[in-house]
């Protein structure tokens, strides 16, 4: 015989599982359309092609200096303390 509290607990398992089902279903639902009209040359090669070209010579060169100004600028420090000499 079912009791009042296991009732509740199997009714909040039954939800959570409703939830993560619904949720599940969102992501791949989103993951699948993907962005719309916005490709770029890396999403139109085919796997093939990146593992060919990660494993022998390639026909195509692919940009070396890929980082922008601001990446290459060495980051701010601010001014340096000189440590407190005991009295």
């Amino acid at each position: 015989m079912w009791t009042a509290v296991s009732l509740v607990f199997w009714r909040g398992i039954a939800w959570f599982l409703v939830r993560m089902v619904f949720w599940l279903g969102v992501v791949v639902v989103a993951l699948a359309n993907g962005p719309s009209g916005q490709t770029t040359p890396a999403q139109e090669s085919g796997a093939t092609e990146i593992i060919t070209g990660a494993i022998g010579p390639t026909t195509a060169k692919l940009p070396q200096h890929t980082l922008a100004p601001a990446d290459l600028v060495e980051p701010w420090r601010g001014p340096h303390k000189a440590p407190r000499r005991a009295p």
